[in-house]
């Protein structure tokens, strides 16, 4: 019988319309995920460049964050003080091209936005890399 089913057009129709539509929201729910990290690597960098200008904490407040947020979610990676350093990096450069952001927050990560920038030499050539 699901031979049978399966070579009727309508079935057919059916299937690749689901198939399509489970695609879709696969994707939508990505790209939410996506917008999400980086609004929250956005806000953690702004928040320690925020503290460092205003606070004697220094290169410090990096490694103290680090070593705080890995013990309060364990489950949860990419708080190393490394990571935390590139958010403010990240917080940095958002500003910096602000005409940029929402072309590259669309279509890169946040390491991947970071990364780009620093490889970039002009305003120009990250233009040209973010469709």
């Amino acid at each position: 019988m699901s031979d049978l089913i399966k070579t009727e057009r309508e079935y057919i129709f059916l299937f690749n319309e689901l198939k399509e539509k489970i695609r879709i929201a696969q994707l939508s729910a990505t790209l939410a995920v996506n917008r999400e990290v980086i609004g929250l690597y956005w806000y953690i960098g702004k928040q320690i460049l925020e503290k460092q200008k205003h606070t004697q904490w220094g290169s410090k407040l990096i490694e103290t964050l680090s070593h705080d947020l890995l013990s309060a979610f364990p489950e949860t990676r990419g708080f190393s003080a490394r990571n935390i350093q590139r958010m403010a990096q990240f917080a940095q450069l958002y500003i910096l091209f602000s005409n940029l952001r929402h072309k590259l927050c669309r279509n890169y990560h946040g390491g991947h936005i970071v990364l780009l920038i620093q490889k970039l030499k002009s305003f120009e050539e990250c233009e040209w890399y973010a469709p």
